[in-house]
């Protein structure tokens, strides 16, 4: 292989690594919120071309301030990379888990025969870290990604305050 060649193969490899940084958290090593952004873009236009349904799951560590106050924030760290692990092994393939932000996580779902499924597969899992969660969740219909993000929060807000 020729000098450019070597360059080329050279600058591919850290294109790769400079997009993979920059889609997911350094922290947990999920997608972060910028590729969330941009896959609820693409997932809304997927359903309008193509009728496939998808659904949000928007979770949250309640209490994790407390973790990080009375436990240190290096356990706190652990805690969320623990939940990202989790998270991973308990999703399909084709679903994405997301750091939404501090200690709230999202996943993009493709159609499940029971949407309550998969919810209590996820809190029987996180409940092996002894933590306690809220969760939301909803359609993606073609709305703006704007709409859909303050509609989870919402639904995880409300069940937040039922507990």
């Amino acid at each position: 292989m020729g000098t450019l060649q070597k360059k080329i193969q050279v600058l591919l490899k850290e294109n790769r690594r400079l997009r993979f940084l920059s889609e997911r958290d350094f922290l947990t090593g999920l997608f972060n919120r910028k590729k969330l952004e941009e896959d609820i873009i693409k997932y809304i236009d997927l359903n309008k071309r193509c009728g496939v349904n998808f659904s949000l799951i928007m979770i949250d560590i309640n209490h994790f301030k407390n973790i990080n106050d009375t436990k240190g924030h290096i356990i706190g760290d652990k805690v969320l990379k623990d939940v990202a692990k989790i998270l991973q092994k308990n999703i399909r393939k084709s679903d994405k888990a997301y750091r939404f932000g501090g200690d709230e996580f999202i996943i993009i779902f493709s159609y499940y025969k029971s949407k309550t499924a998969i919810i209590r597969r996820i809190k029987k899992a996180l409940k092996h870290i002894r933590i306690s969660i809220s969760m939301g969740i909803c359609e993606l219909h073609t709305k703006s990604c704007k709409d859909i993000l303050e509609k989870i929060d919402k639904k995880m807000y409300e069940e937040k305050r039922r507990m």
